[in-house]
């Protein structure tokens, strides 16, 4: 009982597929804003056998696939559990289902063990080579509030080796304001504004350098090498790079300058800030912030258990 004259219809001056027409097609809105549209035209043209991309924002028809049993297609069904498009019926009197898991972009959900990069400590200690990589750093003021904005992008580092025995390490980063001492510093006691926070680490020793090969989990309490980035004082988030997700981690960090004051150090009980403010004489009695930024690789001295010393090299400082 719909009143087709009731509404104004406008053509759509789209580009049509090359060698056939959309009189038989099928199409779906699907769950990255494209229409795609399957089942083309009549008679044997080409186009019968093509699944096109539609981009109402820009008007563009694309192909994305080509199948001979796309032909007459009897339903075109895009399902959100799977992110897949499902073409169902091809030929005449067919009753099979066809589908193609690329149709629409798919998000890497876990990575293998060959993805992940990895290093070796004597190699590095003696000639600073394969060492993890500072992919990008950024750092600079918001004078609007005169916050600090970090942003670094570093290699994702699994297991490490170290002293041709076969062993690995576990391996961590830590982003601090202070350099990360290989002999008085603790993994599990970390300065206020270092990339993790002291409340997740008080599990075994050897549990506190899990990775994960599952991108999303990065930033969770059960892989602490890549912690919950939660410091007492500023903020710190993780996330994987969208560009590769199995291979570059991605920091950002937002401290305003009550932050940095407040920053301190926790080895051996201390609570002195390390960033330090002065009078700047030759500025007219403007107050001055001073500190440095470092980015340390660690590992534990030995494969397990914790005997008070760590494996440190320095990736990069910026006062």
């Amino acid at each position: 009982n719909w009143d087709s004259t009731a509404v104004e219809w406008e053509i759509l001056d789209a580009v049509m597929p090359e060698g056939g027409d959309l009189r038989v097609g099928t199409a779906v809105l699907a769950g990255d804003g494209m229409i795609y549209i399957a089942g083309l035209g009549g008679g044997q043209q080409d186009a019968t056998r093509k699944t096109l991309r539609f981009d109402p924002t820009t008007l563009i028809l694309d192909e994305v696939a080509m199948y001979d049993e796309s032909k007459y297609g009897a339903a075109l069904i895009y399902s959100p559990y799977d992110d897949r498009l499902y073409i169902i019926g091809g030929l005449p009197n067919s009753a099979t289902t066809y589908y193609y898991s690329n149709a629409l972009p798919e998000l890497v959900t876990t990575c293998t063990e060959l993805d992940i990069a990895t290093f070796d400590w004597d190699e590095l200690m003696e000639s600073g080579t394969a060492k993890p990589e500072v992919v990008d750093f950024d750092m600079s003021v918001d004078e609007t509030d005169l916050s600090l904005n970090i942003l670094v992008k570093l290699t994702y580092e699994g297991r490490s080796s170290g002293d041709d025995n076969g062993e690995v390490y576990g391996t961590t980063y830590v982003l601090d304001f202070e350099d990360f001492d290989a002999h008085k510093d603790s993994i599990a006691s970390p300065g206020t504004c270092q990339n993790r926070n002291a409340i997740d680490f008080t599990g075994e020793f050897d549990t506190l350098w899990d990775y994960s090969l599952i991108p999303s989990e990065v930033g969770s309490a059960s892989n602490l090498a890549y912690p919950p980035p939660n410091p007492v004082n500023g903020e710190w988030t993780i996330a994987m790079d969208e560009t590769d997700v199995c291979g570059v981690v991605v920091y950002t960090g937002k401290f305003s300058w009550n932050d940095l004051v407040a920053c301190s150090s926790s080895n051996s009980g201390l609570t002195a800030s390390y960033v330090t403010t002065s009078d700047d004489a030759n500025e007219d009695g403007k107050l001055k912030l001073q500190g440095t930024f470092y980015v340390n690789v660690v590992s534990p001295y030995a494969p397990t258990g914790d005997y008070g010393y760590y494996r440190v090299y320095q990736l990069l400082s910026q006062p």
